[in-house]
């Protein structure tokens, strides 16, 4: 399944160029949230985290749309991985954790 999670930092940011993103890459499950936590305790980006399954395809508009804080990023990218699902960063296509040579995506 693809799985989209797009985020703003307050309300009264637009995720409209988000979501646009996500029609464009036809992702089937949409998380959204507009909370501007530094830390990882953001209730829909838990949400999308537990309902991650083997083979999924999580994307994102940009890699700051997960966290803004190394280890926080670290850590979510850990989750997903350890899920057996991939990650796809549409405006860092060469930030490709899918390389399906485990130890360069370890690198990565």
């Amino acid at each position: 399944m693809k799985i989209g999670y797009i985020r703003t930092s307050t309300m009264d940011q637009n995720l409209d160029r988000q979501k646009q993103i996500m029609k464009d890459n036809n992702i089937e499950l949409l998380f959204s949230e507009q909370e501007s936590r530094k830390d990882t305790n953001r209730p829909i980006l838990n949400e999308m985290l537990n309902s991650i399954r083997a083979n999924d395809e999580i994307v994102i508009a940009s890699l700051d749309r997960l966290s803004r804080d190394y280890k926080d990023l670290k850590d979510i990218i850990q989750i997903i991985k350890n899920k057996g699902a991939t990650l796809t960063i549409v405006d860092a296509p060469f930030l490709n954790f899918n390389t399906g040579n485990s130890t360069l995506d370890t690198a990565m």
